[in-house]
């Protein structure tokens, strides 16, 4: 009879047990006025009997969602906060015999009203290793791409014209977008509304410094799910002989990029004039004197940039990234000119040099990083190359 007892006593106990432990899940997605999806935003659980506890926190991903896990049984306020938006509070009720509970939210830009002038919120903020910046709408619409609203960050300079950015000092940038390596053309072939943030750092992380740049920019952009674009860049001068050509193909498809991108820069030039002057002091100590006036010639040469990417991630997750490149550099080039020499005072000599040289330089960069636990994070980067450099030189003076 005592085992009986016993085996009745704890069937009681057991089920009680199951009933604590039940769980919920709470979910959603995060918007603005306009229904466009809020990244980075965050949310933090708290109990109610306790708002200085806090029990989950998370933020949003590039779409805006948000999902909390395994919260148990209780009653709690789900706090919300972006830079330049106004924080949302509301209740959610752990105890339904609903497990999934799906809850949206609006998220209002913040405005302030200053003497019937409308001034938005503060869109910039600080940290100890990187200024975010957040992109307003008007600065949207008045850019045509990624590379246009640059012109956020303060101490970035963007030449429109070469294409190119620079620290305000002339010192060199590191682009990258959505954590991974790019340069400008990249940036030329993202629409300004696919903007999300710019995250500017002063001062680069280890990963960077055998780049030998003074500071990084990481643009921060929704992630498409699936679809391709197609960008092409061309400026020619017909009669200087110069010319910049860019194409780049992309295509997204869930948590891959496939992206082909090719870049031409060329100069030909048909009237290039070389004046030299030399004077020489022989081994008796004679002076040689010798005058060069240069007659037209040519001068050109060709860079080629090719490279193929793949780029494989999951935000706060991890990141694979291949980027296979090739770079061929070709010059040709003649000088002819008009030589008095002091050693033929009374005979005119032509002068001529010839110079051409290929640079072949092909490369492979492999990038893998994971968020660990703790905050921690593993990055491993593997970057093989090769360089393999031609060139041709002739110089000849002759009497007439």
């Amino acid at each position: 009879m005592k085992n009986k007892n016993l085996f009745f006593s704890i069937v009681p106990m057991v089920l009680s047990g199951h009933i604590a432990a039940q769980t919920f899940s709470v979910s959603g997605k995060v918007t603005d006025n306009e229904q466009n999806p809020i990244s980075f935003a965050t949310l933090v659980l708290v109990p109610t009997s306790d708002s200085t506890k806090i029990t989950e926190g998370t933020i949003t991903d590039l779409e805006g969602n948000y999902v909390f896990k395994k919260i148990k049984t209780g009653n709690f306020y789900l706090k919300l906060s972006s830079i330049g938006y106004e924080n949302q509070k509301a209740l959610i009720e752990c105890n339904k015999s609903d497990s999934m509970i799906l809850r949206d939210f609006v998220m209002p830009m913040v405005v302030n009203k200053i003497s019937e002038v409308q001034v938005q919120g503060k869109l910039t903020q600080h940290n100890a290793d990187k200024d975010v910046f957040i992109i307003p709408a008007s600065n949207k619409k008045t850019a045509s791409s990624a590379f246009d609203v640059l012109k956020i960050v303060p101490e970035i300079k963007v030449d429109i014209v070469n294409k190119k950015v620079s620290t305000i000092r002339n010192e060199a940038v590191k682009i990258l977008i959505n954590g991974i390596n790019a340069d400008e053309t990249d940036l030329l072939t993202i629409k300004p509304e696919d903007v999300i943030k710019i995250e500017h750092y002063n001062s680069p992380t280890a990963r960077f410094a055998s780049y030998n740049v003074a500071s990084v920019i990481n643009i921060i952009t929704k992630q498409a799910i699936r679809g391709g674009d197609v960008f092409a860049n061309i400026q020619n001068a017909v009669t200087t002989g110069f010319g910049d050509e860019a194409l780049k193909i992309k295509y997204n498809n869930g948590n891959s990029q496939v992206s082909l991108g090719y870049t031409l820069s060329y100069r030909d030039h048909k009237d290039r004039r070389r004046d030299e002057s030399y004077d020489i002091l022989s081994s008796d100590s004679s002076e040689i004197t010798k005058n060069k006036h240069g007659l037209p010639s040519p001068f050109k040469y060709q860079i080629h940039d090719l490279k193929l990417s793949f780029i494989n991630q999951k935000v706060d997750n991890y990141v694979f990234n291949i980027d296979a490149m090739a770079n061929v550099y070709k010059n040709s080039s003649g000088v002819m000119q008009i030589v008095n020499s002091s050693i033929h005072p009374l005979d005119t000599l032509s002068g001529s040099i010839s110079e051409s040289g290929t640079e072949i330089k092909p490369s492979l960069d492999i990038y893998f990083s994971k968020k660990m636990k703790k905050n921690q994070e593993f990055q491993l980067n593997i970057v093989p190359s090769y360089f393999d450099s031609k060139s041709h030189n002739d110089n000849n003076e002759t009497i007439d």
